[in-house]
């Protein structure tokens, strides 16, 4: 049995695994994590974007479970993929299981979107490189900063709508718009035919404006942090 937890900016995913199937993927909720009755973990995987509070909190959390662990950080090479940053370990843990998880589900070049706190666009090839991308302020940032910044702008909930006929609208299609074109432009750097995976919480909100090419992953971080644990299971 597996147990992967991937700690954002904002929120706490987790996911249960017994070898052959997901026993359990959510969110964290009241600070208590809930796992199947008879749950027992042989290897955990973390990741942890989000600070040192939460990282002790995490430990205390593996400790009583008894398992071994890892955290989670970009190499070299894992699961078959190569990292051609410039210097692995400053990749985001996050970045990395999301491309873990794209080239575990599609074996080939592809697009990763993850639309978080930030959306990061990044690049795979074929025959299993990562090849970088880009970083940009999430949805919610970029509404926040517009409102935070000007004066007659207030926030508010919008509707894609081109053109928009309300400021709430205009102020939510253009930061759509602003992350689509980003996505569509790095895909350019791709085959026409090359796959786009979407994570992140933000995600449902742009897939109105995307084709049919996107595969639409929620939980794609757990996925790409599942490859890692049993690699590390074979190993040990």
């Amino acid at each position: 049995m597996f147990l992967v937890i991937d700690a954002g900016n904002t929120r706490i995913k987790y996911g249960c695994h017994d070898g052959e199937r997901w026993l359990l993927q959510c969110v964290l909720e009241d600070g208590r994590f809930r796992f199947p009755e008879g749950f027992s973990p042989r290897r955990v995987v973390m990741s942890c974007v989000a600070g040192q509070k939460v990282k002790d909190f995490l430990l205390r959390t593996v400790a009583e479970l008894g398992a071994s662990s890892e955290w989670l950080s970009a190499s070299v090479e894992r699961c078959g993929l190569q990292c051609g940053y410039d210097d692995p370990s400053s990749l985001g843990p996050d970045r990395w299981a999301a491309a873990l998880g794209a080239w575990c589900l599609t074996g080939r070049s592809c697009v990763v979107m993850s639309a978080g706190t930030a959306t990061t666009i990044d690049l795979i090839r074929a025959p299993g490189i990562y090849d970088g991308g880009c970083i940009l302020p999430g949805l919610s940032m970029m509404q926040d900063a517009l409102a935070r910044g000007t004066a007659m702008l207030t926030f508010a909930e919008g509707e894609i709508a081109l053109p928009a006929r309300n400021t709430h609208d205009a102020i939510h299609t253009g930061c759509v718009l602003a992350q689509v074109g980003a996505l569509r432009e790095v895909s350019k750097m791709l085959s026409p035919d090359a796959p786009i995976i979407l994570t992140g919480g933000a995600a449902p909100s742009l897939l109105s404006l995307l084709g049919p090419s996107v595969q639409y992953r929620p939980w794609l971080t757990l996925e790409g942090m599942l490859s890692v644990a049993r690699d590390g299971a074979r190993d040990a």
